[in-house]
């Protein structure tokens, strides 16, 4: 059996596609990322003011804790 006559030019499977499509996931996973841990910052800054500590854009280090 002979393959089907192909467009030399043209990318074997498609792989422009396939790098395309790996982007952008890559670049999802990325800004997924990005998103949590901007979202876990936040949360952390409202914890903070809920519990009516002031100075709570800082390190967020609580004042008892022991030194790092």
């Amino acid at each position: 059996m002979t393959p089907p006559d192909r467009d030399p030019a043209e990318p074997e499977g498609g792989q422009r596609g396939a790098v395309i499509a790996l982007l952008f996931v890559i670049g999802l996973a990325l800004g997924g990322y990005w998103l949590f841990n901007a979202l876990q910052h936040h949360n952390e800054i409202d914890n903070c003011i809920a519990s009516g500590r002031r100075n709570c854009t800082g390190d967020l280090i609580h004042p008892d804790a022991p030194a790092p």
